[in-house]
């Protein structure tokens, strides 16, 4: 049998016939069965947010401990340095005490500066005194 041109316009227009699906075998599914799996996907889910969360606390510790290391270099650094910076200040301190004390700065008077210790000393007192004179003492060595 030869098709005809309207046969041909008519097999255009209809959708082509698909063959069935196969449907899987159906079975009746117990109650049992449904509390096991949603237990078994519990656990799964359960087990699956713990590791997230170990994985968390491993690499968080990890991250603490790098700035902790990092944190403690710095300490050392400082703890160097203030030690340092101790010694100088203890040496200008005992600098300094040299230089202010008394035997240092008569010595320093007397021969860089040609400063003599003099003989008398004369005190003045002021001019609304009862004291009508001023009095002369010879200075103590």
């Amino acid at each position: 049998m030869a098709m005809t041109q309207s046969d041909k316009v008519r097999q255009r227009r209809e959708p082509a016939r698909q063959k069935p699906t196969r449907t899987p075998p159906l079975r009746v599914v117990r109650q049992t069965e449904l509390v096991r799996r949603a237990a078994r996907k519990r656990v799964r889910r359960t087990l699956v947010f713990a590791g997230f969360l170990a994985a968390a606390a491993i690499f968080g510790t990890i991250g603490a401990r790098g700035v902790l290391a990092e944190r403690q270099l710095q300490l050392d650094k400082l703890s160097t340095q203030l030690s340092a910076e101790q010694a100088q200040h203890q040496k200008l301190d005992s600098k300094l005490a040299n230089l202010e004390s008394p035997s240092r700065i008569v010595n320093s008077a007397e021969n860089n500066l040609g400063m003599t210790t003099p003989s008398n000393v004369t005190y003045l007192h002021p001019a609304n005194s009862n004291a009508s004179a001023s009095t002369t003492t010879s200075p103590n060595k």
